[in-house]
């Protein structure tokens, strides 16, 4: 066994530790931005007007003691004035997934029905509903040449996880969609969503059940997805946009009975530091590869990692 395998390279961050760095984006849309901007009008005059200094007012006020106070409210103002001049963030133009009910249906009625077993069982009152949606987003995240359902690039899966109570299954779920955000992936969930939530009869059944549950899907995931942009005035990045990464990935991974064996791997070129040299006593490694996904990274980075060791 060649002792001098490579390992992580040596950290060469410099500056804080960036564990205790937070940065936080406010969304500036619609209602959102009005009350920011009178947040910060409304502090100003308050502030303004508890000096009782006509002097202060006027913007001329040689009192050294008023000073701290008048550059804050300056600079609320003009902080206002900047958000004021800032364009808006609207996040809910774009849908993350595009569902078009009369193609769904014409889907379902060529067979996809029947692959995914949605018969009249299918139903509220019958509880099934959950587990037929199973069924059909499987049938969804793998099935190209459908039109019904569009997600955005940057979605890998959308699933249902179901759920149960005391008594067994409880006919409801938790929907999740996997996203490649910022180079990362990233997972939405949804609150629990009920037996009875995914349409609005319990009667209605079979392929108008699945129709409206699909709708419903897509309707809670694209507000989980607007909420997540609001909450960080990102706009989502798109898998199959090569700029994001420029085709590289970066594998990090352990040895274990002299085999590399990959256990991550993060979109584009990053230096890796770190490990547990102790518990994986053989080495850690780490290589930037060029592939065109995850799985063709991992495979291209144990070669690497291999001839490097040989």
């Amino acid at each position: 066994m060649n002792q001098n395998r490579p390992t992580a390279p040596s950290d060469t961050t410099t500056g804080p530790d960036t564990a205790t760095i937070s940065r936080y984006l406010l969304p500036l849309d619609g209602p959102t931005r009005e009350d920011l901007l009178a947040a910060l009008r409304s502090a100003a005059d308050t502030s303004l007007a508890a000096l009782t200094c006509q002097a202060c007012a006027a913007g001329v006020c040689p009192d050294a003691q008023h000073q701290p106070r008048l550059q804050q409210i300056r600079a609320w103002r003009n902080l206002a004035t900047d958000i004021a001049r800032l364009p808006a963030t609207d996040c809910s133009d774009e849908p993350l997934i595009h569902f078009d009910a009369d193609a769904c249906r014409a889907w379902l009625l060529a067979g996809a029905a029947d692959t995914a077993g949605i018969d009249d069982g299918f139903s509220t009152e019958d509880l099934t509903i959950a587990a037929g949606l199973d069924e059909l987003l499987s049938l969804l995240n793998t099935d190209a040449t459908q039109h019904a359902w569009r997600p955005a690039p940057h979605v890998q899966d959308v699933l249902i996880w179901r759920t149960a109570d005391g008594d067994g299954v409880d006919g409801g779920g938790v929907l999740t969609v996997d996203l490649n955000y910022l180079g990362e992936r990233v997972r939405l969930a949804s609150l629990h969503q009920g037996f009875d939530d995914f349409t609005a009869d319990a009667a209605t059944s079979g392929i108008d059940a699945a129709v409206e549950a699909l709708a419903h899907v897509a309707a809670i995931l694209n507000r989980e997805h607007a909420n997540l942009l609001r909450a960080t005035a990102y706009p989502p990045s798109d898998a199959t946009d090569e700029t994001d990464n420029d085709g590289a990935f970066t594998v990090v991974g352990v040895w274990v009975d002299d085999e590399p064996i990959p256990v991550g791997v993060i979109a584009g070129r990053h230096d890796v530091s770190g490990g547990d040299g102790e518990r994986f006593g053989q080495g850690v490694w780490a290589a930037t590869v060029d592939a065109d996904d995850e799985r063709d990274a991992e495979q291209a980075a144990v070669a690497v990692v291999r001839e490097h060791d040989q």
